[in-house]
């Protein structure tokens, strides 16, 4: 198994769109092939993985490289999980940082503590860290315009 991982390279569009489906991120349909060209075009860094000319991995940073790090879609095609190929993508992804990035949020909560102990990070407790996730509802949204 010869796998490829490459830091901002070609992308394609069409594998990565199945990919979203297949892990189950794209069930409101919104990750169309138009939409995942401007998101890369707005995403500082992403790592794709390739066995020959098949995506089957992919993840990205949205950052603002002083302040704001955040890992998002780390995702690996199923039949290639468990062989370190996710591991490959953060490492890469992280190598590529500023070495100001010494804070990095997640979005992805499948991420094993294990893997980011390896790259030389720890969680932070839960009482430590505030958000909040806001999501539109579609339907009142449609009732009020």
């Amino acid at each position: 198994m010869d796998i490829k991982v490459l830091l901002n390279g070609p992308v394609p569009f069409d594998q990565l769109a199945e990919m979203y489906n297949l892990v189950g991120w794209n069930r409101d349909g919104s990750r169309t092939i138009p939409a995942l060209q401007k998101m890369l075009e707005k995403t500082s860094h992403y790592a794709t993985a390739f066995d020959g000319s098949r995506l089957i991995g992919f993840g990205r940073v949205i950052s603002d490289d002083i302040f704001l790090f955040q890992l998002s879609d780390v995702m690996i095609r199923p039949e290639y999980r468990k062989r370190g190929i996710g591991s490959r993508i953060l490492k890469t992804l992280i190598d590529a940082l500023p070495p100001n990035a010494h804070t990095i949020r997640i979005i992805d909560g499948f991420i094993s503590a294990s893997i980011w102990e390896k790259l030389g990070y720890h969680t932070v407790p839960a009482e430590k860290v505030m958000y909040a996730v806001l999501e539109k509802d579609p339907l009142k949204e449609k009732k009020s315009s």
